[in-house]
């Protein structure tokens, strides 16, 4: 994922309110947003998202912000600001013990590198 990719789909996960489910099958993560006739579970079904796509996208982007936090360190930023959406999540699926360990794991990552100060690369 290039740094563009990663800190939109940081900016939107910033954004997930509680109860709040995402879209993960395209390039950027989306809300999903409310729908008269068709039920969620149909719309997720057929789009084959699950809490699992969820979790593994989220994961994926956060560790693609950490790797690029030597390039660009204001990615801080945006990593930070992604906590309280990631915080949501784990809100909305707190019956899944196992999501939420795992978006526990997502959390206690962004904790551990939001606590180190990062130098420049000078060879980039």
């Amino acid at each position: 994922m290039d740094a563009e990719e990663v800190i939109i789909n940081l900016k939107l996960l910033s954004q997930v309110e509680k109860g709040q489910k995402l879209i993960t099958r395209d390039a950027y993560l989306n809300i999903e947003g409310p729908y008269l006739f068709v039920p969620e579970f149909v719309r997720r079904w057929r789009r084959q998202d699950s809490r699992h796509e969820t979790v593994k996208c989220i994961n994926r982007v956060v560790n693609d912000a950490i790797a690029l936090l030597k390039k660009d360190p204001a990615m801080k930023l945006y990593i930070r600001q992604a906590k309280s959406g990631i915080m949501n999540l784990k809100e909305t699926y707190s019956m899944c013990h196992q999501t939420c360990a795992r978006l526990d794991m997502i959390l206690d990552k962004i904790k551990v590198y939001d606590s180190i100060e990062v130098e420049l690369d000078p060879d980039l």
